[in-house]
């Protein structure tokens, strides 16, 4: 698991063929950014996160597999601005709502990526290269953790999302919705970012429901004996 500061720019938006003049408008800008360059606040999770695996692979880390789970902020350009209210004095229930109505729509996602080889069993052994299959499995394996019924609905070629790869990615569909997309990023993403091909992906939001209760965690084994008390002696 990663942790990474939600922040983007142009530069995170031309790596993955994101249209700026589409997405500045409902995004969230920042006054006084810790980055001139990156002054918004992410809608998405993988454009941090390749950060994150550019970096790991830069420090010669050639096997990346790693995931976050954030916050997004979804900025409407219908949203009432945010009003300033007077210092010293509680605000009331009216102001409070008012303040709440211009805030951005912040939903919970994760977001994992995979480079390098999926599995070296060692220089006799079988090496595979990750390719996109894992990450639809990967993202099986935590739906069925969570109780959710996932399916995947691979789109054609000419309605594949820009930064992904036309034919090897799939969108998330959880109770008729698609919740996210799971795939092999574009080759430009990987030239932009530099990452080895082909590096697989998955995005999931938080907005499906479970089907039903989690499986049940499996029972806790017995607590660890205690150690003995310390014996003090004198020289």
């Amino acid at each position: 698991e990663t942790l990474s500061y939600p922040l983007v720019g142009p530069a995170d938006y031309k790596a993955f063929m994101i249209d700026p003049d589409a997405v500045e408008p409902v995004s969230v800008e920042i006054v006084n950014p810790l980055a001139d360059d990156r002054p918004y606040l992410r809608r998405q999770i993988l454009l941090t996160l390749a950060q994150t695996v550019q970096r790991n692979i830069r420090r010669g880390l050639d096997n990346v597999a790693c995931y976050e789970l954030g916050h997004v902020y979804l900025a409407s350009p219908d949203a009432p601005a945010i009003p300033a209210l007077p210092g010293g004095v509680r605000p009331t229930p009216e102001q409070l709502a008012a303040l709440d109505a211009g805030l951005p729509d912040q939903p919970l996602h994760v977001a994992g990526m995979m480079t390098g080889l999926a599995e070296d069993d060692g220089w006799l052994g079988d090496r595979r290269a990750v390719d996109w299959s894992d990450a639809v499995e990967a993202v099986r394996r935590i739906a069925a953790r969570l109780g959710a019924d996932v399916t995947f609905d691979q789109p054609a070629a000419q309605d594949v999302p820009a930064q992904w790869h036309p034919g090897r990615g799939a969108h998330v569909v959880a109770g008729g919705k698609r919740v996210g997309f799971v795939g092999e990023l574009h080759p430009k993403v990987d030239d932009a970012r530099g990452l080895p091909p082909p590096p697989a992906a998955s995005r999931v939001g938080s907005r499906a429901a479970p089907a039903g209760p989690p499986p049940p965690r499996p029972p806790a084994g017995p607590p660890p004996p205690r150690p003995p008390p310390p014996r003090r002696g004198a020289g």
